[in-house]
């Protein structure tokens, strides 16, 4: 709390405001907070709470209703079973030849194009009859008609069956030879396919004695029903003549039936049912449900072609296969209840209808279950939102008020503080300071004699300090100047091992600020050195020890490094003195000292043993004379190689040491500088003239006309050499208005130049030949170079091996 005190500015008033807040506010604050915290993590707990019983009760609720509609769907369709198996019955007794005291009027009959025995009108009477449709896929003859005619015998129990239970579409008969009577009647030559071979559909063969040994009444799957009634679901049965399948009865249920019978249902929160059967083909499915299942027109159905083979529905109809997680579940339980994301968050539960094994679903979404309790917590909220804004409201008279009293104390106490403010400034300042003060309050006096004296002390204190600084300033700025002066770096460590004194060299030798190497340990700056040098570095412990270091980083440098120890006069140890002299560029001039004594020597000597050569063979009369003019004229070429090499190297020492002082530079234009030095040059024999276009814009150039010249020649004689095979020598200028630049292309098409011939063209006795087949010394661009420098110009090469070559010169206009 104190380093809080001491570390924290503020002024009188900010001061007694913050008392009051402390000691009056925040503790008022914090119940009040804690109040609300409560209300609303009560509200919170409570909302959970409520959801996980409402939860609890949709759970118990939903699988009660699953389990109950199921029921009442199971009784409807045992009530279907029921009436399949009297259409069994009653069949079985028609198909084996009795109870056929009704015959069909055969003028209803007619066949088709196509072979079918057909229906052409429904039978008169207040229920009317049923269709007949003998398929023409078996030959019909007058025992077939005669049979379809015998068939009526069936019509009572058709339709008896038919009109006691709405939930049936249709009822029919179907033989094994393809012959359907169906009850109640419909256009039958329309629906039907002429040829349609009856027994392969599924409403037929899943009642054979392969799908059905018990001979027993069983559920199809959905199918599309070829009378044109959509799609459908059968309950069918065998009809046998002892063991000879004679055919199958069947009640036709539709799906729009079965849809309309789940829509039906009450179910609370917004839910719908669904009707699966066994395989997981969807029966029943309300539109509400249409997008959480990705499942559209439910009862919907094309017939504008005939039906040509049984048809079920396909896998886009497949509970199973459209949600596999869920359909795991329904496959392993009869019932339950699960949670699941279809659109939304949903409540699944579901049971099992047992005469057909068929489930029926209850999708609830949670959302709409949560909804009452959500609506509660959220008007809970608001009140406490309420409560909050009211509390706010007090809270800000209430702090109004304290406002106003904090401003009214420090104006009291503000004035004397600001008086003792007043002179601890002026001390501070070095201002005089008045001895006379008067306060009301004791401790406020006090505090300002105690003030006042330790001013005049401080004053007494401050004009000595300033005494010594500015002498201890001056030595070190004399010092320091001597450093900086030298061309050798300097570090001055201390008794402590740190660098107390360093000049501007070190900086730039190490790569380190100033302010960096101010104040660095000894060990730390020899491991600096240490990570910059080449190799391993030893720290200098005895005086006059010499050590040379060979730095990489940030440049390469070699260094001379020594040490002396520095005493004060009393004889006390002041630290050392490291020196580090640059021998860089002594070691460099050496180097390049000994290269051009060496090569030079080289290049002089050859031409000068063959002169020496070819004349003892000449004094010695063992020459020819016939032969005597060709050694003439060799001593003559060699001896002007010679001039010429020791020309070059004059020019080259003389612009060296000189570096330009002695150039006369005048503006000249620079087609004239072109023109000139082509003129001046003497075309080789046998080889064509520069090819030059000059450049339309007038151009100024300021240089030494001659140096210029001398330069350009060079290069033009260069690239004559090195395209021995006749290849033009072409020059060209480009003008960079935007860059005020000038550059001059000199172009070959000889020998060309690998990157490794680029990067040493310029040094002096390079020669790209190798053979001494060219003439030259390698001294021509050398000069060249030189030249362009100094006219404050620069010089490069591209070049392709085998293409030619192309020297730029470029100078800057400005």
């Amino acid at each position: 709390m104190k380093q809080e005190i001491n570390n924290q500015k503020s002024t009188l008033f900010q001061w007694i405001w913050r008392s009051y807040f402390k000691t009056s506010l925040i503790p008022l604050l914090v119940v009040e907070i804690a109040l609300i915290t409560t209300y609303f993590l009560s509200n919170q707990l409570a909302n959970k709470e409520n959801i996980k019983t409402i939860i609890q009760v949709a759970e118990q609720e939903l699988s009660h209703l699953a389990q109950r509609e199921s029921t009442g769907i199971d009784h409807q369709l045992d009530a279907i079973v029921y009436a399949t198996q009297y259409l069994q019955k009653y069949s079985t007794v028609v198909m084996s030849g009795n109870n056929l005291l009704k015959r069909d009027d055969p003028k209803r009959f007619a066949f088709s194009k196509d072979g079918a025995y057909y229906t052409t009108r429904d039978a008169t009477g207040d229920i009317g009859g049923s269709a007949v449709f003998y398929s023409g896929f078996v030959p019909i003859g007058n025992i077939e008609k005669e049979k379809a005619l015998k068939t009526a015998a069936l019509d009572p129990a058709l339709k008896s069956v038919k009109q006691t239970f709405p939930l049936i579409a249709q009822t029919y008969i179907n033989t094994h030879d393809s012959l359907n009577r169906i009850y109640p009647y419909f256009d039958v030559i329309s629906q039907y396919p002429a040829k349609m071979d009856i027994p392969s559909y599924n409403f037929y063969y899943e009642a054979d004695a392969k799908h059905n040994p018990s001979r027993g009444t069983v559920w199809t799957d959905a199918y599309i029903d070829p009378a044109g009634q959509g799609w459908m679901t059968t309950c069918s049965a065998p009809v046998y003549n002892g063991d000879f399948l004679e055919g199958v009865v069947g009640v036709d249920i539709t799906i729009k039936t079965i849809v309309d019978e789940v829509k039906a249902l009450e179910i609370p929160w917004g839910g719908y049912g669904v009707l699966i059967d066994k395989s997981g083909t969807i029966l029943a499915l309300p539109s509400v449900g249409e997008n959480d299942w990705g499942i559209k027109n439910m009862t919907a159905s094309d017939y504008s072609d005939a039906i040509k083979k049984d048809t079920f529905r396909t896998e886009d109809y497949n509970l199973y296969l459209k949600k596999p997680e869920i359909g795991a579940t329904l496959k392993q339980t009869e019932k339950g209840v699960k949670y699941t994301t279809l659109t939304e968050k949903s409540i699944l539960a579901w049971a099992t209808v047992p005469s057909t094994s068929w489930k029926l679903l209850i999708v609830v979404p949670i959302e709409t279950i949560f909804e009452p309790s959500n609506s509660l917590s959220t008007r809970l909220n608001k009140i406490a939102l309420i409560m909050i804004s009211g509390m706010l409201l007090f809270y800000s008279i209430f702090f109004t008020m304290l406002y106003k009293q904090s401003k009214k104390m420090s104006v009291s106490l503000s004035e004397p503080l600001k008086e003792i403010d007043e002179i601890v400034s002026n001390i501070a300042e070095g201002h005089p300071i008045s001895l006379e003060h008067e306060f009301f309050v004791t401790e406020l006096d006090s505090t300002a004699s105690g003030i006042l004296d330790m001013g005049t002390q401080l004053a007494s204190a401050k004009t000595a300090r300033e005494i010594a600084t500015a002498e201890l300033n001056k030595r070190t700025e004399q010092l320091q100047i001597v450093f900086d002066v030298s061309p050798s770096g300097y570090v001055l460590v201390n008794h402590q091992h740190e660098i107390l004194l360093v000049n501007k060299v070190v900086s730039v030798i190490t790569g380190l600020t100033m302010v960096e190497l101010l104040g660095m340990s000894e060990q730390k700056f020899w491991e600096r050195l240490a990570s910059q040098a080449k190799e391993p570095l030893t720290q200098l412990e005895n005086v006059h020890d010499l050590q040379r270091i060979d730095l990489i980083k940030p440049r390469h440098l070699s260094l001379l490094c020594g040490m002396n120890e520095i005493y004060f006069p009393n004889g006390d140890l002041l630290g050392k003195l490291y020196f580090l002299h640059d021998i860089t560029k002594e070691e460099e001039a050496n180097r390049i000292k000994s290269e051009f004594l060496m090569s030079a020597t080289h290049e002089l000597r050859t031409p000068l043993s063959t002169i020496h050569g070819y004349s003892e063979l000449l004094d010695s009369g063992a020459i020819p004379a016939e032969m005597q003019p060709e050694i003439v004229s060799m001593i003559y070429q060699q001896s002007t190689c010679l001039i010429t090499m020791i020309n070059e190297l004059l020019d080259l020492s003389r612009i060296e040491e000189r570096a330009g002082v002695d150039f006369v530079i005048e503006s000249y234009q620079l087609n004239d500088l072109i023109q000139q030095s082509i003129d001046d040059f003497t075309i080789p024999e046998g080889r064509n003239a520069v090819i030059y276009s000059p450049i339309d814009t007038e151009i100024s150039l300021k240089v030494d006309k001659v140096k210029f010249k001398q330069a350009l020649k060079n290069i033009i004689d260069n690239a004559y050499k090195y395209s021995p095979n006749g290849g033009d020598v072409l020059i060209n200028v480009t003008h960079d208005t935007a860059q005020h630049v000038v550059e001059i292309e000199v172009k070959d098409t000889g020998l060309g130049l690998t990157d490794d011939d680029i990067s040493h063209v310029f040094d002096r006795f390079f020669r790209v030949d190798k053979t001494g087949n060219i003439a030259g010394v390698g001294l021509g661009l050398s000069l060249s170079k030189e030249i362009v420098t100094l006219l404050n110009g620069n010089i490069y090469i591209n070049s392709v091996p085998k293409q030619g070559s192309s020297v730029f010169v470029r100078f800057n206009l400005d």
